[in-house]
């Protein structure tokens, strides 16, 4: 998870474009987009699974396997709307579990506002999902920034999580535990910035 969201590469999305769409070319468009898309993968040091295109819709699928931490990131472009929706997915919540994961994802997401956390009723699917519109410009520093997001938010995510699938804990007290945890990072890191000055 480091050599994604490390420090040691935080200029990797210096050298991504701004890139001016065509409102009157769909197709120059898409091509500038998913290269647009792919670049920022790549910054990201994720690499490429597969690639499909079906009407308007273009996806390309991606995997960070390090550790026992494994996500598989899909960015979708729908060129019909001029969207880019990214979504993160963990896995699948065991059936006995899910009502406890439904009650945590709806604890999490209070606290983690930018991203959303959440869980397909039907199949158990956990992911977290982002959207961004495109108008004229697309930002490819933006995604960067919001798949880092995503990635960072979701191995907060993760550690909830595995906590309540490993104990009897209940939502509330996982997610007092974490927030202790999370606040006393908070304050060692900014006791350590005010040593630095």
């Amino acid at each position: 998870m480091h050599s994604i969201l490390g420090h040691s590469k935080e200029n990797r999305h210096r050298d991504l474009p701004l890139i001016e769409l065509d409102e009157n070319d769909n197709n120059k468009n898409t091509e500038m987009v998913l290269k647009g898309i792919k670049k920022v993968f790549t910054a990201m040091g994720l690499p490429l699974l597969e690639e499909t295109a079906e009407n308007s819709e273009y996806r390309s699928v991606y995997t960070q396997n390090e550790d026992d931490f494994v996500v598989n990131v899909h960015a979708t472009y729908f060129s019909n709307i001029s969207c880019i929706r990214i979504s993160a997915y963990y896995g699948i919540a065991p059936k006995s579990k899910r009502k406890k994961i439904g009650e945590l994802i709806n604890r999490m997401n209070i606290g983690f506002p930018l991203t959303r956390l959440m869980m397909i009723p039907d199949g158990g699917d956990i992911l977290i999902d982002v959207g961004m519109p495109l108008s004229k410009w697309f930002n490819t520093q933006e995604l960067f920034w919001n798949l880092k997001t995503i990635l960072y938010n979701g191995a907060c995510y993760l550690i909830a999580l595995r906590v309540l699938l490993s104990s009897d804990k209940t939502p509330v007290s996982i997610m007092d535990l974490f927030y202790k945890v999370f606040q006393k990072h908070q304050t060692e890191a900014e006791e350590i910035d005010l040593v630095k000055k």
